[in-house]
């Protein structure tokens, strides 16, 4: 790789920070989707190689132009952090941003949260649920009893990647909701090629964040009966 490539990868994964003072925009992005299919290709550096036709960068131009500046033939180019960034925010935060890390109102009316994110999402960092997380920690304290986020190893946006993507979610809710039965593990499933009419690859467990799961060297890698969760930082 050249030196500006390398440049550029020590940007995306230390994340955007605003030139004058180096406050933190966003998380940088993880290792784990460079190469995947819907990986970085598509939402990072385009699947030609030119970042013009990734699906960030038309995110992003479509955003400001047509929404904050309001300007067809914006270009992207032209966007200043130390400026644009306070100026998109007085317009707009009260709709858009939703980083809120109070949600006594929420806990409140009884409302059960499982929050689940892909370490290797190309689209939005994983790091920022891990720290929006850690804000409401900050915040509210513990949230166990009624908010758990779940990291998962080896998945793209929402879904695909190498690792088990499709997450048991409904049946953990509901538990949560019904039986007051707070989710400790999910359940994640790879199936080949993706598709849930193709047989089961591997299963894997999922534990609340921090925790990860272990195996316990013996039993069977496809049965959660075999895992353990161990404290994490």
């Amino acid at each position: 790789m050249t030196a500006a490539q390398l440049a550029s990868l020590e940007v995306l994964y230390a994340g955007a920070r605003i030139p004058r003072g180096h406050e933190k925009i966003i998380a940088g992005f993880t290792p784990g989707g460079e190469a995947e299919d819907n990986g970085w290709s598509r939402w990072i550096t385009g699947p030609d190689g030119d970042v013009r036709n990734s699906s960030l960068y038309a995110y992003a131009s479509n955003f400001f132009g047509q929404i904050v500046f309001s300007d067809p033939n914006y270009d992207l180019k032209r966007f200043d952090a130390d400026k644009d960034l306070a100026l998109t925010d007085r317009k707009f935060a009260p709709i858009f941003n939703s980083h809120d890390a109070d949600l006594s109102a929420f806990k409140a009316r009884g409302g059960k949260l499982i929050q689940y994110h892909g370490w290797s999402d190309p689209a939005i960092p994983a790091m920022d649920s891990v720290d929006y997380y850690k804000s409401v920690q900050a915040r509210m304290g513990a949230t166990g009893s009624f908010y758990r986020l779940f990291m998962v190893p080896g998945m793209l946006h929402c879904g695909g990647g190498p690792g088990a993507n499709v997450l048991a979610t409904i049946p953990a809710i509901t538990r949560w909701v019904e039986q007051h039965q707070a989710p400790d593990m999910l359940i994640a499933t790879k199936y080949r090629g993706d598709d849930r009419l193709q047989p089961v690859e591997r299963v894997r467990p999922l534990c609340a964040f921090p925790a990860r799961a272990e195996w316990d060297g013996k039993g069977e890698r496809n049965s959660p009966a075999s895992y353990r969760c161990v404290a994490g930082k």
